[in-house]
């Protein structure tokens, strides 16, 4: 299967379960588990060191959150709808600290390894 692929049945408490049986594997949850899962993405992003939140269609809070309690490294912003948007999203949340970090740096890395 195609990284990146849905599969039917896949739950975020599942790609927790992946990331702790596959820890030298970098796995990226898109959408940051997308709407009520966002909190249970943070938390397993939290406990997995491979685990990434990739933050399109992420709502404003829970990307604020999950800057908050991960920090700018476990995160890295793509666009789903405008990528001006989702730009100025992470600009505002940020206030020019990390935002490269979230915008490129972040995804490079897991890119070069």
């Amino acid at each position: 299967m195609p990284m990146g692929m849905f599969l039917a049945g896949t739950t975020t408490e599942k790609v927790g379960i992946l990331a702790r049986e596959f820890p030298h594997t970098t796995i990226i949850l898109g959408h940051m588990g997308l709407a009520l899962a966002d909190d249970e993405a943070i938390q397993a992003a939290a406990q997995n060191d491979n685990l990434f939140l990739e933050t399109s269609v992420g709502a404003y809070l829970m990307v604020k959150e999950a800057l908050r309690r991960l920090g700018s490294s476990k995160i890295f912003a793509s666009e789903f709808y405008h990528p001006q948007v989702e730009l100025e999203k992470i600009r505002v949340l940020l206030k020019g600290g990390d935002f490269e970090q979230v915008t490129s740096k972040n995804i490079l890395a897991m890119l070069a390894s």
